[in-house]
C-alpha cells in the first residue's frame, strides 16, 4: 500500500488526473488551493499578485476523495468558486493526496466516510 502524499501544481488548462494503481486503495485528497500561491511550475512572474489563492479541498476532495480514480479539469474551477486573483492572471491548482485502504464510499450530509 502506497499511503505516501503525491503534491503538485497543475497548470491553467491541465487536468486533475489522478488514480491508486494498487487495489483495495481510494483516493484521500489532503489539500487543494486554487490560485497563485507562489512562484513555480505554472507561475513563472510575480506580477504583484503572488499569494492570491483559495481553498478549494471541499470541491476536490468531494468530487475525488473516495474515489479509485478522478479526473477534475482544471478551468472548471474557474466556475466552481470564487476568482481569488484578478480575471486576467493566469491561476492553477495545487494539490497533494494519497492512496489508502477502502473499499467502498458512502455520502453522509456531503461528508464522505470510506468503509
Amino acid at each position: 500500500m502506497s499511503d505516501a502524499v503525491v503534491g503538485r501544481e497543475y497548470c491553467q488548462f491541465d487536468t486533475f488526473n489522478v488514480s491508486c494503481s494498487t487495489d483495495g486503495e481510494v483516493l484521500l485528497v489532503d489539500s487543494a488551493y486554487y490560485g497563485r500561491l507562489s512562484l513555480g511550475h505554472c507561475v513563472t512572474r510575480d506580477y504583484g499578485f503572488v499569494g492570491c489563492f483559495v481553498d478549494v479541498l471541499n470541491v476536490v476532495a468531494g468530487r475525488c476523495s473516495g474515489r479509485r480514480e478522478c479526473v477534475l479539469p482544471v478551468p472548471q474551477l474557474r466556475q466552481l468558486v470564487r476568482q481569488p486573483c484578478p480575471d486576467d492572471l493566469t491561476t492553477y491548482l495545487d494539490a497533494e493526496y494519497r492512496c489508502v485502504p477502502g473499499r467502498k464510499t458512502c455520502r453522509y450530509h456531503s461528508f464522505m466516510c470510506i468503509k
